[in-house]
């Protein structure tokens, strides 16, 4: 009897409730083409182009993500090593920009930062880029101080 109780103590919220379930995290990994009706603004915000096509890959470690923003719409290709450390990417010539992301609460958070030597110092720049996916839906939500520019994008096959 004594074991009885025990076992439906112990292992009965298990069966009952079910054993813990990781949170979801939404994949970004795909082909993405941008939706003429979500554009958020002009074709260049913080100094970026606004890609018109994007391909994401992602493994537990980093997400890559490559944009038409190359001159004459070449690819270019930017890793973000989610552990938070910040790694060197593409950006214009004779600036420094170096990247960090993370993933919270099923989003990609990417900081960037960009720095030249101008003739009173080194200027900085800080953007920040939040891309969530609904569905076939990704939205790239790109601030520079107090501006902020949405841009979605559509899943392609």
């Amino acid at each position: 009897m004594r074991a009885s109780v025990l076992m439906l103590v112990v292992v009965g919220p298990v069966l009952f409730f079910g054993p813990p379930v990781q949170a979801q995290v939404a994949s970004l990994a795909g082909t993405w083409a941008i939706d003429p009706a979500g554009r958020g603004g002009r074709g260049n915000f913080a100094g970026y182009s606004t890609a018109t096509r994007m391909v994401i890959t992602e493994s537990a470690t980093e997400v890559k993500i490559e944009t038409n923003t190359g001159t004459e719409n070449q690819l270019q290709t930017a890793i973000y090593k989610l552990d938070g450390s910040e790694n060197p990417v593409p950006g214009p010539l004779g600036w420094d920009t170096r990247a960090s992301a993370t993933r919270p609460d099923g989003k990609l958070l990417v900081t960037i930062k960009r720095s030249i030597d101008g003739p009173e110092g080194k200027l900085n720049f800080e953007i920040r880029d939040i891309y969530s996916v609904a569905g076939n839906v990704l939205t790239l939500e790109r601030s520079q101080g107090s501006r902020t520019q949405k841009t979605v994008y559509q899943r392609t096959p």
